[in-house]
């Protein structure tokens, strides 16, 4: 393994992105039904037997019986069938098959969430280190996976064996130092080319958190993939490379600094550590930290982030300076934390510890954990607790799944917290691995995620050079889910002061803000903003760029 409303069932240098498209099947109940053969006409029975079919039953009188029995029952499902389709068309709002009960928008819009309390079913161990999601992310080169590598060497995090590894494909490389982003960048691919593909999941220790650390690609390639780890994450490490072209490459020129710190931000982050790397090449110069601090600062709050929940840190990544001690003879100008320090004054999260089970996939495969083999899924529990041996439900696919053993932070555990980032084995076939992909979501059988094709939302454009129009498609990311949407209608637009407001119009020029109808051409499961709020944040981008960000309001 790698790296509140509903709608009820059963209950990231490519030109291009990485990521399966795929649509729903039309099921015709009509073309599944064999229709019963025509047979040929009844012979008459023999009179001796007439009377007395106990005695001596006539083989094709009792066949012919049972064909007409099937051929009412298949017509009687026809029928049915017909009259869910017309009853389906006049519904925006539906969900898989296994359709128990069904609620209408206005119901959805207005459900609210039982309080449900895991306590009772845990101990609580007040001693625990707190749970504690942190992506790496900025502008391309900028040092993450060097950082991130070196961070788990020096907290001896790597084995010995794989640092000898390491080593030995570096020498084979002709690199007489050791390369500490190849212990983030497993693939052999991003190893040979130097380039961050996939998040890449690695775990270590502060003195008081557990973190899960997840190494976000930097190229605006893999901006989808950036997105699926961001949309994880309770706090970021923003890094930024301090020398003069590479600073105005990914914050002044359209580079992905800006654009992974408004992502961020919109899919809920609320704490940012910008880690300025390579400042060993200004001779740890306070002029060149304090210049890219105040550029970084006055940006970082237009964005929405408070002032108190940014944090800067001098590094040098490849040297391991300021991660885990401080720079003692170069920076006597700089008395704040070192990088692990600054991750471990991080404010805990506020997860959501009593609403239904939402347990985000990113991943799925056949493996083996506690001694078991199977299904396993990975991801991150938003809400709720998991615990072994309880049914849940796998959406879009509507597969009832019961859990067989829990991973949390690689070891054995009888329930997930929320929070948490966990490996559930599956009372599933193996077959059954192939309808569960990254995107899907494991949540309660009683209170299921909302499926939907039809949403009002209140998005804000970003910085584009063509407004957005009525009609225009693009692509909606939504926690690991991608799904191409059409601007239907625009309610609204105004500034952010709102001394500029228009209803009804037909655009929506660069940084205004909108109300606007969404339809996506395949379902999605969301929830409204105001019931879970990171699972109804969305982003809309169009031909590699981010146009807008949102979140959704409203089922229609």
């Amino acid at each position: 393994m790698r790296k509140g409303g509903n709608n009820y069932a059963d209950d990231l240098y490519d030109d291009d992105y990485y990521e399966d498209d795929y649509e729903e099947e039309d099921y015709d109940l009509e073309e599944e039904i064999e229709k019963p053969k025509n047979t040929k006409p009844q012979k008459k029975s023999n009179k001796a037997y007439e009377n007395y079919p106990s005695q001596k039953p006539n083989p094709k009188t009792n066949q012919n019986q049972n064909q007409n029995q099937n051929k009412n029952q298949n017509q009687n499902q026809i029928q049915n069938q017909n009259q869910n389709k017309t009853q389906n068309q006049n519904q925006n709002i539906s969900i898989p098959k296994k359709t128990e009960k069904i609620l209408s928008p206005s119901e959805l819009n207005t459900l609210q969430y039982p309080k449900i309390d895991y306590t009772k079913k845990v101990e609580k161990d007040e001693t625990e280190r707190t749970d504690i999601n942190i992506v790496i992310i900025g502008h391309v080169d900028s040092g993450k996976s060097t950082l991130i590598g070196h961070l788990l060497y020096l907290l001896k995090e790597i084995s010995e064996k794989d640092i000898q590894n390491i080593k030995k494909q570096n020498k084979k490389s002709g690199k007489s130092q050791i390369n500490y982003a190849w212990a983030a960048d497993e693939r052999e691919d991003e190893r040979e080319r130097g380039v961050t593909v996939d998040i890449s999941y690695k775990n270590f220790k502060t003195k008081t958190k557990n973190i899960f650390a997840m190494d976000a690609p930097g190229h605006r390639d893999f901006i989808p993939n950036m997105i699926t780890g961001t949309s994880l994450a309770d706090a970021a490490i923003l890094v930024i490379d301090s020398g003069k072209n590479s600073f105005d490459a990914g914050f002044f020129k359209n580079g992905q600094t800006k654009e992974h710190v408004i992502l961020a931000k919109t899919l809920g982050v609320k704490q940012i550590i910008c880690a300025v790397n390579k400042l060993e090449l200004f001779n740890w110069s306070k002029e060149r930290f304090d210049f890219i601090k105040n550029q970084l600062s006055s940006f970082l709050i237009n964005v929405g982030f408070e002032e108190n929940n940014i944090f800067f840190v001098p590094i040098s990544a490849l040297n391991g300076e300021g991660l885990i001690e401080h720079v003692k003879d170069h920076c006597n100008w700089y008395d704040g934390p070192c990088l692990i320090e600054a991750i471990d004054n991080l404010n805990n999260p506020l997860n959501e510890n009593e609403a239904p089970v939402r347990f985000i996939i990113n991943d799925s495969g056949n493996n083996s954990i506690n001694g078991m083999n199977g299904i396993t899924i990975f991801g991150k529990l938003e809400c709720g607790m998991i615990f072994e041996k309880t049914d849940y439900l796998i959406l879009p696919n509507n597969i009832k799944v019961k859990i067989k053993s829990i991973n949390v932070n690689k070891e054995k555990s009888d329930f997930v917290n929320c929070g948490q980032q966990a490996e559930l084995l599956l009372n599933l076939d193996k077959n059954t691995n192939e309808e569960i992909k990254q995107g899907s979501i494991l949540c309660s059988v009683d209170y299921p995620v909302p499926y939907v094709n039809l949403f009002k939302s209140q998005i804000k454009t970003l910085d584009i050079k063509c407004p957005i129009s009525i009609g225009q498609k693009l692509f909606l990311h939504l926690q690991g889910q991608k799904v191409q949407v059409t601007i239907k209608k625009i309610l609204k637009i105004h500034n952010e002061d709102n001394s500029v407001e228009k209803k009804n119009t037909i655009f929506i020029p660069k940084n205004f803000y909108a109300d606007v109808v969404l339809e996506c051409e395949n379902k999605i499961w969301v929830e409204l903003f105001k019931n879970i709020k990171n699972l109804g944040r969305i982003a809309l981008r169009a031909e590699g760029v981010t146009m807008a960000v949102g979140f959704v309001e409203e089922f229609l």
